[in-house]
């Protein structure tokens, strides 16, 4: 018995000493604590940026706001001062490239955690947005591979062709350089760069032509994310499952 109690008395001295290191570990590598505030996380989480063309409005899924019809907003920037209410902000058109702000103001908050209720969606919000002074729509329902895409394979050599509408506020030729596609799905690593670095966009219908290389796995289905000014993202979805 005398033994028995002599072990735990050790493994409980060696849990002790083993507990008092890691303390003196943790408080020597100076932890920055420097945590952002509650206000300022609240600041970071209601500020959002929405990135849109000229001649466009606010949709519904880039707003992400629940029960849109119970807030009242306003608008400021680029000589525009507009407020309204509820889903009136839907029809404003940003006819102007720039950068506005987005105010949100519900009509109604129920925010109390005494009575065990919080209800996030009314609270204010605040949203930055940025107007581009050039449009690009891609017409993914016409684009075209040199050759099928086949799972297992690299797809190196191959190309890909997408018809764009391109219009410019300027009503000028742009020079754009740097689109890029990354797929999405099931083990894929298949990415395009434009065959041209550097194209030049003019007034309405243009073709964009991206080599390919990467490999796509069998029997899975990919989309293509294609990368662009300020890094918006237009999706295509690839009709087809990739066979081998």
């Amino acid at each position: 018995m005398m033994c028995r109690n002599q072990f735990i008395v050790s493994v409980f001295i060696l849990f002790c000493s083993t507990y008092l290191q890691a303390m003196n570990s943790f408080s020597d590598q100076k932890i920055n604590s420097n945590f952002p505030s509650l206000a300022q996380l609240n600041e970071l989480n209601e500020k959002r940026r929405i990135i849109i063309s000229f001649g466009e409005s606010l949709s519904v899924e880039a707003l992400s706001i629940a029960r849109l019809k119970e807030y009242s907003w306003m608008i400021n920037g680029v000589d525009v001062n507009e407020s309204g209410k509820g889903e009136g902000i839907l029809n404003f058109v940003f006819q102007n490239p720039g950068q506005y702000t987005v105010s949100l103001t519900p009509s109604n908050v129920v925010h109390s955690s005494h009575e065990g209720s919080c209800n996030h969606d009314a609270e204010s919000k605040q949203l930055e947005i940025i107007v581009l002074s050039i449009k690009l729509e891609f017409l993914f329902d016409q684009s075209s591979f040199s050759n099928p895409l086949k799972g297992g394979v690299d797809v190196s050599g191959n190309t890909m062709s997408i018809p764009v509408v391109f219009s410019s506020f300027d009503k000028q030729d742009t020079q754009i350089e740097g689109l890029k596609i990354i797929t999405s799905g099931v083990n894929t690593s298949v990415e395009g760069e434009l065959k041209n670095q550097k194209v030049t966009l003019s007034q309405g219908l243009n073709t964009l032509i991206f080599n390919l290389k990467g490999v796509a796995t069998p029997e899975t289905y990919i989309m293509f994310d294609f990368y662009y000014q300020d890094d918006l993202i237009s999706t295509y979805y690839y009709p087809n499952k990739i066979n081998k």
